[in-house]
């Protein structure tokens, strides 16, 4: 698997498969799914500050480091895919080495998604903790 070789060639802690990259691409998602993932994304990107596109994609490949570090350290700020986030900042700002590279997405065919209202404001104070946690992740490592 080509993500695979780059993960480890590049000797990366976590790797992610883009939706947001220039040559991603998504398919059979509507136009309302479409809007709402890059719009959370584009506003978790403007809080978090973490130079990635992709925030809320679960395909993911972690090293070993970067999981104990996540098991110690991550699961205070909510469900969802709001834990997604709070990884990706819990270990750039900890100094592991993170990459995302282009993917094509296929919408499920089975099941259903889990996004709803209540999750979406879950999520939206979430990622003003993640933020408060980034500050004090900051005021350690200076």
């Amino acid at each position: 698997n080509k993500n695979l070789k780059v993960f480890e060639k590049d000797n990366l802690d976590l790797l992610i498969a883009s939706r947001y990259l220039k040559d991603s691409r998504i398919i059979n998602w509507s136009i309302e799914r479409r809007i709402f993932s890059s719009l959370s994304n584009k506003l978790a990107k403007f809080i978090l500050k973490v130079p990635i596109t992709d925030y809320t994609n679960g395909f993911r490949i972690y090293s070993k480091n970067s999981i104990k570090h996540i098991v110690s350290n991550c699961g205070k700020i909510g469900g969802g895919f709001i834990i997604l986030s709070e990884i990706l900042v819990e270990l750039y700002f900890n100094n592991f080495k993170v990459k995302e590279v282009h993917s094509i997405f296929k919408n499920r065919t089975r099941g259903e998604s889990s996004v709803n209202l209540k999750l979406i404001l879950d999520s939206f104070f979430g990622l003003f903790k993640i933020y408060k946690r980034k500050k004090e992740i900051i005021s350690k490592t200076n």
